[in-house]
């Protein structure tokens, strides 16, 4: 995010410098200061009446406020003057498109992500279903494609960058990245502390690296795959825990979506 104490000090020697004014508005806006960056993107359109930039962001401002159908209407205006502006065209296709927000909204919760990520990756260690993708190609890539879907939910709590869908408060992403690892712990020792294979593909192999039996791969499998799992949420949640504390240094900072704030139009509400 750009400095704003800077971008002023560099706007109070060239006060009409378009780009900077963008700037300026672009970081009151991922502060979701939106007075002071409707302020910025004015003040652009004093200098260049017509700027497509900062009209289309005065218009997402408009949408953030709760006034919809008025930005719709300034966003035609300007999708017609400046029919080769890809971000005003971007901008409309997410307006007009509003039957999808109320079920993404429930689908990118953190309860619904945390839900799913978990459902996926039980069903997936089921031994009748682990054995069965690695025979059907087709059922192994689609599986591998859940997975990742599974997996993109999974982290959006965590690091959506929309006003619209924002980022819970700092204490429930620490939960979150705790809970996550936590809720998989089963999988990880059912297969560790298995007392027979649990995947026939794998126990039909003939060879095995470092001449290990059967049971010892399966165990150390089960294993490295938490090991990595903690740290691939422990790192994000030291991060996070970080974040939190600088947030705190700083109690005036304006509240960010990033940081658990909601939409103007709910708070307004």
């Amino acid at each position: 995010m750009a400095d704003i104490p800077s971008l002023k000090q560099a706007l109070a020697v060239s006060p009409d410098n378009v780009p900077l004014l963008l700037m300026l508005g672009e970081a009151y806006l991922e502060q979701f200061s939106l007075d002071d960056a409707k302020s910025s993107y004015e003040a652009v359109l004093r200098v260049d009446p017509v700027n497509p930039h900062a009209r289309v962001q005065l218009v997402q401002i408009l949408n953030l406020e709760g006034r919809s159908s008025e930005a719709i209407l300034r966003l035609e205006q300007i999708c017609g003057e400046h029919p080769n502006f890809a971000p005003a065209w971007l901008l409309r296709a997410t307006l007009a498109n509003k039957a999808v927000y109320p079920f993404f909204r429930v689908a990118l919760h953190p309860l619904s992500t945390f839900a799913v990520f978990a459902l996926v990756m039980y069903v997936y260690h089921l031994p009748r279903i682990y054995d069965i993708a690695l025979i059907n190609t087709s059922l192994h890539h689609g599986v591998h494609v859940i997975i990742l879907v599974a997996s993109l939910m999974l982290w959006w709590p965590s690091l959506s960058p929309l006003t619209e869908l924002p980022r819970p408060p700092y204490i429930v992403r620490l939960a979150y990245l705790f809970l996550v690892p936590v809720s998989q712990l089963p999988i990880f020792a059912g297969i560790t502390f298995a007392p027979e294979p649990l995947y026939q593909m794998y126990a039909n192999m003939p060879t095995r690296a470092f001449g290990l039996s059967v049971l010892e791969d399966q165990a150390i499998a089960g294993v490295i795959m938490k090991v990595f799992g903690v740290i691939a949420f422990g790192i994000p949640f030291i991060v996070t825990f970080f974040n939190w504390y600088r947030s705190e240094l700083a109690p005036g900072r304006p509240q960010r979506p990033g940081d658990g704030g909601r939409p103007v139009s709910e708070t307004a509400a």
